[in-house]
């Protein structure tokens, strides 16, 4: 068993490896990207694909998924940022997304782990 640590872009895998164990958290591991690596690669790998783990980390995207089902989730309003760090792939930059329950609130980032 050897440990890999996927932050780095040039990360690869030892020889001969059959099949990867994830156990992730936060960028580059709940986003997706080293699943798409992965898959990229040929290598089969536990938990969910990449587009799965991606949609998930996106809470705005999340939540629209949510919504479309009718999967009961907290009221939450999206904060637009000119200034935020990415870019969904409709363009938008979203920054966070405030979340209201019982008449408190929660402020998350959008692409950040701790869902």
């Amino acid at each position: 068993m050897d440990e890999v640590d996927p932050a780095g872009e040039s990360w690869g895998l030892p020889a001969k490896t059959e099949v990867v164990f994830l156990a992730l958290h936060g960028e580059y591991g709940e986003d997706g990207q080293v699943q798409s690596r992965l898959e990229t690669l040929g290598v089969p790998y536990t938990g969910t694909d990449a587009a799965g783990s991606a949609l998930a980390f996106d809470k705005a995207r999340s939540k629209e998924r949510f919504q479309q089902n009718q999967v009961a989730s907290p009221r939450g309003v999206l904060i637009d940022s000119p200034t935020a760090s990415r870019t969904r792939p409709s363009g938008t930059r979203r920054w966070r997304i405030r979340c209201s329950m019982a008449g408190r609130s929660c402020v998350r980032n959008v692409f950040k782990g701790a869902s």
